[in-house]
């Protein structure tokens, strides 16, 4: 399993291939990694590398869901993963990731520090259920279903700068009126 993913179109950078840094991908098997042949890097001018959902899942409306990616990275020193949604997540399946974008460091890499994506089940129709939940028995409740295979979230590797705190006085500039304050 350590043929790289094959990508479905060239890649032009601005460096060579052969210099770029390289995220080191350990699939969990080889069924995943039949599944990521269809993922990666979709155009050329895409950064964002896709990830998919290794498992079938049923979401309950408003509850966190870890969903697993089937990989474990090996992050070069100096960079962090960053893990965020697909434009098309919460469009197609109602979902969002709770905790976006996820960071990942380079020291999360052991045999089981499996990539997931942690997400909740929130459009209207999760709504809606959730009431039907309440004045229906369990038994008629149905979850969101979300299929192995599918593409649900993209990763890319971010440059780190590491960097030192000093002590600091606010004292001496305009207040913006503290958080969610546009200043205006």
């Amino acid at each position: 399993m350590t043929d790289p993913i094959r990508y479905n179109i060239e890649i032009r950078a601005e460096v060579p291939p052969e210099q770029l840094p390289q995220l080191g991908i350990h699939y969990l098997n080889d069924q995943i990694h039949a599944m990521y042949k269809e993922a990666g890097v979709m155009t050329p001018e895409s950064h964002g590398f896709d990830l998919v959902c290794v498992e079938d899942m049923y979401l309950s409306p408003f509850e966190l869901t870890l969903i697993p990616l089937g990989i474990v990275v090996n992050i070069p020193h100096g960079y962090h993963l960053e893990m965020m949604p697909r434009s098309s997540s919460f469009k197609r399946h109602g979902i969002i990731e709770v905790n976006s974008p996820g960071q990942i460091d380079l020291d999360y890499r052991g045999p089981n520090d499996e990539l997931r994506m942690a997400v909740m089940w929130c459009d209207k129709s999760a709504f809606l259920k959730l009431i039907h939940e309440v004045t229906t028995p369990a038994e008629h409740f149905d979850s969101k279903e979300i299929s192995a295979g599918t593409r649900l979230c993209q990763c890319k590797l971010v440059k780190t700068h590491k960097f030192n705190t000093v002590p600091y006085d606010p004292t001496d500039v305009k207040d913006r009126s503290g958080f969610g304050s546009t200043g205006v």
